[in-house]
This record gives structure tokens, sequence and C-alpha cells, in this order.
């Protein structure tokens, strides 16, 4: 091994400190809370690990029935061995997902190498990948979707492994993460299918030039995904755009009917009707939202227009300094002046066309859907950072040229990184702490704190009892015997609301207290202040400012004209 290699190498081993670094620090405390969907895959974890059985009493699942919403199976078994490692906490919950980032960092430089792209180059991706805000966030949290983006890029260094090597060992691994995916996130689904077919079919047939083997790759591809298209499970495929699609959105109607009562007072009726309807209006916000996320704004200036959990004010999913290299990318891409070979291009242009599609369906362009999307801007970003290297080190000088250029674009996606991981621990977490339910781990102590009384908790944020489940560690083999769920929405999803003596209903503080034995103790705990009833304790923000809970003590008495 050479200097210059063993050197690289060290670099390389400091970048991945750096990235394990950033999505270690203060894992459990920025924030104090938890996502819904991390606290749901750890507790069916927790409940796989002790009785082999969800939350519902099915036992070993593929699909998890969840609230309604057809859980994917690969975090939550990700997640046994961790929780019954490490116990069910906000730390061993986001472990594989904080590993998964470390690795996404590690294949973005293998995948550099594999597109020829410089030693310098290579190692400016990897710490792209280590910094920027798109992959920390996933890191951060319990994201099925993380997972997904690692066997994703995994594939995609398979593919371009096969390509250089031309072996059928590293097509057939790329199709096999390919149907892997499938198991961890559905927006991966439609760009895995088509990755492979267009993968398999080029390198069976021009790479190897045999029927046969374009037949094994598909069917080692279909073999993997197999089990999710049968009969039981296929139905599963939709559940997700059933219930938060763009046609299944109750608003587009009212929004078409508004639209055409005003038209009719100016144009012909059959002109509105034709302008304004379901299908024209739904493409038109598909439009919208596909280009939004390919997007300069969205991508690299300010990131998502509405504040919340994803978006640091003021940050793009990767540091501002990083789009002009993105624009050169495309160019060198689009323009032929790229080292990629043929199917390399289209598989990368494939990529970033296809991906947006999914998440528009869905809901407006946010980091979480749009995961699959991250890898191609990153490989188009390394890509314009190397072609202009190599016109700058063309220059005389070339040598000092090129370090200033290096040192410079490093520098300020450094200081840019700093400012972005000052505001997401200083203040992101802190201000907003609401967005992440930072309260609740306090609301379900004091809870414990009252083993007598009888709780009602408003559901005011999503899913109080699976959160209740997941802080007290509730045993899993009472919480499948004694969980109540609720009536099942329009929209599909079904939410426990009884669980022993904890509810979570949203009804009136006097329908609770008649629910109550006579002299009963009972707590009633809103987001709202409730005249007339005089408040036991409440949790604030964490900066002191907002109330976020209020807790009120009941009993049932002969005052409260309980029939």
């Amino acid at each position: 091994m050479n200097i210059k290699y063993k050197k690289e190498i060290f670099i390389l081993l400091i970048i991945l400190f750096i990235a394990a670094g950033v999505r270690m620090f203060r894992l459990d405390s920025a924030p104090r809370g938890a996502h819904i969907d991390e606290v749901h895959f750890g507790y069916l974890a927790y409940s796989i690990g002790e009785t082999s059985k969800d939350e519902h009493g099915k036992k070993l699942p593929i699909i998890f029935k969840g609230f309604g919403d057809d859980k994917l199976p690969f975090e939550a078994y990700s997640l046994v061995p961790v929780v019954k490692l490490f116990g069910l906490n906000n730390i061993s919950i986001r472990i594989p997902s904080v590993m998964a980032g470390i690795g996404i960092v590690l294949i973005t430089y293998l995948l550099a190498g594999e597109l020829a792209l410089k030693s310098s180059t290579r190692l400016f991706a990897a710490l792209v990948a280590a910094i920027s805000p798109w992959s920390f966030f996933l890191s951060r949290f319990g994201f099925e979707s993380n997972l997904g983006l690692v066997l994703f890029m995994f594939a995609l260094l398979s593919m371009f492994i096969a390509i250089r090597t031309k072996k059928n060992v590293w097509a057939a691994v790329s199709m096999i993460a390919l149907g892997l995916t499938w198991y961890a996130y559905i927006a991966y689904r439609p760009v895995s299918l088509l990755l492979a077919i267009v993968f398999a079919t080029f390198f069976a047939l021009k790479v190897k030039k045999s029927v046969s083997k374009l037949a094994i790759f598909l069917l080692a591809f279909g073999l993997i995904v197999l089990p999710l298209v049968l009969p039981s499970t296929v139905g599963t495929n939709t559940t997700r755009l059933e219930q938060v699609g763009i046609l299944s959105d109750p608003g587009l109607a009212m929004r078409v009917n508004e639209n055409r009562s005003f038209c009719v007072t100016r144009f012909p009726k059959f002109l509105c009707y034709a302008a304004y309807n379901k299908p024209v209006m739904a493409l038109d916000r598909l439009v919208s939202r596909y280009f939004t996320a390919l997007s300069p704004n969205f991508l690299f200036l300010s990131g998502e227009t509405e504040p919340g959990m994803m978006t640091v004010q003021g940050f793009a999913q990767f540091q501002s300094v990083l789009l002009p290299l993105y624009l050169i990318g495309l160019a060198v891409i689009f323009l032929g002046r790229s080292k990629l070979t043929g199917i390399q291009k289209t598989i990368i242009i494939l990529g970033l066309l296809a991906s947006p599609v999914p998440a528009a369906f869905v809901g407006d362009p946010q980091i979480v859907r749009l995961s699959v999307l991250y890898p191609f801007i990153l490989i188009i970003i390394a890509i314009g950072f190397d072609y202009f290297l190599s016109l700058v080190s063309s220059r005389k000088n070339k040598k000092l040229l090129s370090i200033l250029f290096i040192s410079l674009t490093v520098a300020v996606v450094l200081f840019q990184s700093a400012l972005y991981f000052i505001s997401w621990f200083g203040i992101q977490t802190t201000k907003n702490s609401q967005y992440y339910q930072s309260y609740v781990p306090e609301l379900v102590e004091f809870i414990e704190n009252k083993p007598e009384a009888r709780v009602n908790i408003v559901p005011f944020f999503s899913d109080p009892i699976m959160f209740y489940a997941y802080y007290s560690k509730y045993d899993p083999n009472l919480y499948q015997s004694q969980a109540i769920l609720g009536e099942l929405e329009r929209s599909g999803f079904q939410h426990t609301v009884e669980l022993g003596r904890i509810s979570a209903k949203n009804y009136p503080i006097e329908a609770f207290i008649c629910s109550l034995k006579e002299g009963q103790e009972g707590y009633y705990i809103t987001d709202i202040n409730l005249s007339g009833y005089k408040e036991d304790k409440a949790i604030f923000t964490d900066n002191g400012v907002d109330k976020l809970v209020r807790f009120y003590r009941v009993a049932r008495g002969s005052e409260n004209h309980c029939e």
C-alpha cells in the first residue's frame, strides 16, 4: 500500500469518525422526544422480542397492521436484537439508522470510485454524505427510509461494480438489494423496479449477450419481492396511497367545487368543468411537487417552505455552496462531457428523473419520502466537483490551484455545516421541542406515578396509547390482551383508544368525569385551557415559553350530575 493510498484511507477514516460523531452526539436528548413512527417500530421490536408477536397478537408477520397503515418489516426486525440488547429507549431505536448513515458515507466513497472519479472527489463526496443536513437528519431518527436508502445505495454500488467487472455475482447482488428495499420503504419500489429492469436488460443482453441471464436476474428480483405481491399482501402496496394519496385528499373536491362556482360567473359551464376537475387539478399539483423536489430552492437554498421537525430554518438539504457544483454536474452529464459509460449515465438520469414521482403522489416534497432521490443528487454534485477540479488541474500552477479550490470548497462546506449543527443542537430541538413530542416522556412519567388513577389523554398528538406503551415499557402480553381499538376511520387508520386504565378519547372532561367510579381519582390531559377547572400540573416547551400540556385532576361526585 503506497503512501498516497494510506493517506486517502486515513482521511476517509476521519470522515467516518465525523459522521459517527454528529449522528451519535446527544442522540437521546436532541431532541428528548421521539417521532411516532420510530416509537411504533421500537415497541413492535420490543413486542416481537418478548412474545414473537406484534401489538395485535399476530405472530412474526411480514406486514404489520400497525395503525392501519401496513408497516413494512425491515425496520421492526432489524430493531429486535438491538432493543433486546440495549433495552427500549430512544438510543436503541435509532442505532440501526445511525449505522446505516455511517454506511452510506462509506458507500458514497466507493460509488465515486466506481464512477472513475478522482481521489479528492471520492473523499469530498464522502464528506458531503457525512455532514449534509439531509443524510444527518435521516440518520438521527429511526426512519425506515434510511434503512431503505443504505440498501438502495448498496444496490447502485453493486450495479456499477458488475458493469466494471462483468461478474454475474455482483449483478445478482444488486437485484437482491433492490428487492430488499421493498421491505424497508414503499417509495423505493417504483424506482427499484425500473432500475432492476433497465440494469438487468443491459447487463444480460449487452454484457453477457444472454437472454437466459436476463431471466435469471429478473427472477432473483422477483423471488425477493414475491411475498409482497401474494394475494394476502398485495393490497398493502397501495395502502399509503389510498390513505394520503393525492386523489384521497378531501380538500381536492372542495377546491374543485369552489373554483367552479366562481368560474361559471364569468365563463361557460363546460369550460369551467373542463378546467376544474379532480384529474386536472391533481395533475397540476403533481407537476408542481415534482419540479419543487428537483428545484435548487428545495435542495440547496431554503428547503421546505413550512417549518417543522425536518427543517432547520435557513437551511436546505445540502449546503448552498454545493449548488454550482450540482449545476455543473447536470451540464456535464447531459452534454456528454462526463467519464460515465452509457449505462452508468442512463442509471443516474433515470434515477434522478424517476425518484420524485412516488413522493409527489402523497404530499409536498419532504426528505423522508424523497430519500430515494438523495444518492443521485449526491452523485451529480461529485461529478460537478470532479469536472471543475479537472478544469483547474489543466491550468498553469495546477497543483496550487487544485489545493486552493479543494481547500476553499471544503472550508465553506464545513463552515455552513457547523452553522447547521449549531442551529440543530442549540435552537431547533429546543425552540421547537413540540415538533418532537419532547413533552411525552414527562407526561408518561407523571401517569406512572399515579398508579391508581384513571387517565384520559386527549389525542392532541399522534397515538398517545402507543407513546405510553413505549415509554412505560408496557408488557406486550398485556397490551395484546387489553388494547381496545377505536372505530375504523374513513382514511383506513385505526388507533388504540384504551389500554387498561389509560384512554385516549377526544371527549369532553365532563364525560370523562362521569365515566369514573364514585370518588375515583382521574386525570384529564389536554393541550387547551379548560375554564372552571384547576390545573394540577403543566408541561412547557424546552425553552419554557409555551405551555404544551395541561393536567386536570378530577373525581366523580354528586355535583357532577351524571346519570
